[in-house]
């Protein structure tokens, strides 16, 4: 809810989101839960 005071923001959750939405993307905010629900990275891809 608090995401609603910030323009151009767009909020989106994992796997809700697609490549179009990472292109387009100026910054991208991240978190580790989200990056292992994706299966891209995570604390077991850390030492690889």
């Amino acid at each position: 809810m608090s995401s609603r005071n910030i323009p151009k923001l767009v909020l989106r959750e994992a796997p809700h989101f697609s490549i179009r939405d990472v292109l387009w993307a100026n910054n991208i905010v991240i978190t580790r839960q989200a990056l292992k629900e994706m299966g891209a990275g995570g604390e077991a891809d850390a030492d690889a």
